[in-house]
Order: C-alpha cells, then sequence, then structure tokens
C-alpha cells in the first residue's frame, strides 16, 4: 500500500462535523525511524488539528480515519482529492454520515 499522506499534511474533511481542513500531526501505529517521515495510507488512523470549520472544533486535536487518497494504491485506481473523517478514540464515528467520491480513472 503506497504512503501518500506524511505527517505535516492539510486534507479536507468529507463528514458533517463542521470541520473543513484537517492537519496531520502524527500517525498511529508508526514507530520513528532515523530520516523518515511518519505517512499514512487509507484505512489508517491518525492525530489531526482542525484548522478550518466550525469555532467549537478549531484548533482541537482529534483522530481521523483516511478514506482516500491522492496517490495510486492499486492499478490504475486514482482518486482526485485526499480527505479524512473525523472519530472517537474508540473508532465510533463523531459524525451521520461520509461523502466518499470514487472517481475511477479513464
Amino acid at each position: 500500500m503506497s504512503l501518500g499522506l506524511p505527517v505535516a499534511a492539510t486534507v479536507n474533511c468529507v463528514d458533517n462535523t463542521g470541520a473543513k481542513n484537517l492537519y496531520i500531526i502524527s500517525v498511529k501505529g508508526i514507530k520513528s525511524c532515523l530520516n523518515q517521515s511518519p505517512s499514512a495510507c487509507v484505512g489508517d488512523m491518525v492525530i489531526a488539528t482542525v484548522k478550518k470549520g466550525k469555532p467549537d472544533l478549531c484548533k482541537k486535536v482529534l483522530p481521523a480515519v483516511i478514506v482516500r487518497q491522492r496517490k495510486p494504491w492499486r492499478r490504475n485506481i486514482k482518486s482526485v482529492y485526499n480527505s479524512y473523517t473525523i472519530s472517537f478514540t474508540h473508532y465510533f464515528p463523531l459524525e451521520t454520515y461520509v461523502r466518499v467520491l470514487y472517481i475511477p480513472k479513464i
């Protein structure tokens, strides 16, 4: 699986929590290596902070799950945007729906 989103990436949020942009702080389950920045791919849980969105969510540190990435992780499939959905620490979603957009490469 291609690790397409390193730490310090800013991505869009695709749920109805009110957050617009998220900034990756760390990746869960990734150990540190010398001269390598931790990266994440689809399905990984990350710790992110809200950069744009509702005032009660801004500057909050929340866990999030990657639902799509721009870098191809299978053959001939490429999404247009990177995106996340915010969740609680116990893997329960914070929102009621997620807008997942699948755009195949033509």
